[in-house]
């Protein structure tokens, strides 16, 4: 019904509208600018040698940019100044189309790479070296 955006119940009596939930979530990319590196994290439910940029959801009453440092902060003790959009696109959970999260994604600069990696998040980091082209 509606293009998918929105559910209805078959039962004649019922006809209740079920419109999907969207979940905010950020992604980020956080570049150490000063030494061209750029850190990517690494959790334990992942393929071996896989690797992510940090990425959470947004807590109610806080704004992109809040998210982005308050994650990064968590994840990896990393203070970050600047935070640039980059692109969004909507992000299918489970095997149909509801519910759905809307990945925000970031450029965002350490003020630092001293890391000090939440164990509960994150399995590690690492620091890589940025094709400057």
């Amino acid at each position: 019904m509606e293009a998918g955006r929105r559910k209805q119940c078959s039962n004649e009596s019922c006809k209740k509208r079920i419109y999907p939930r969207v979940d905010p979530v950020v992604i980020m990319l956080v570049i150490d600018k000063e030494n061209d590196r750029a850190l990517l994290s690494r959790q334990s439910r992942f393929m071996p040698q896989m690797l992510s940029c940090l990425a959470g959801f947004i807590e109610p009453r806080e704004s992109l940019e809040e998210t982005v440092r308050r994650e990064t902060w968590e994840e990896t003790g990393i203070e970050v100044g600047e935070v640039v959009y980059h692109s969004s696109q909507p992000w299918l959970v489970g095997p149909s189309s509801m519910p759905c999260q809307l990945m925000v994604g970031f450029y965002t600069y350490a003020k630092s790479l001293e890391i000090n990696v939440d164990k509960e998040e994150l399995e590690g980091t690492s620091v890589i070296l940025m094709d400057s082209e």
